[in-house]
């Protein structure tokens, strides 16, 4: 299986359309306790073909991320490539911190697109 928690999914830039893509069943993968969000618009989903427009949408379709959130992770200046995240009142995460990381250095994580 995959697992997949406690990390801050930030859709900046109007230029894709989806948050997140499956192209196969999710019966294997733990997906939780995330953060999503996306600029001017709400998250949207693709599982094997069909959309689901915001978390709550996705959440009951898949039974994943019944502990996530849909929401503005508040970074320090984004358009500055500073992704530190100024808001203290997320404490989401499975342990009761903060969702996310801070990486130093100029590594990309995940797919850009």
């Amino acid at each position: 299986g995959c697992t997949f928690k406690d990390n801050v999914v930030a859709l900046l830039s109007s230029s894709a359309s989806k948050m997140a893509i499956f192209d196969a069943a999710v019966t294997n993968l733990d997906c939780d306790y995330n953060l999503y969000y996306e600029a001017g618009a709400s998250v949207q989903f693709d599982l094997v073909g069909s959309t689901y427009t915001g978390l709550s949408a996705w959440a009951s379709a898949s039974s994943k991320d019944a502990n996530s959130d849909e929401a503005d992770p508040q970074f320090t200046d984004a358009g500055a490539s500073n992704y530190r995240r100024t808001g203290s009142g997320d404490t989401g995460s499975s342990t009761g911190g903060v969702r996310g990381c801070y990486v130093t250095g100029s590594e990309t994580i995940g797919v850009t697109v």
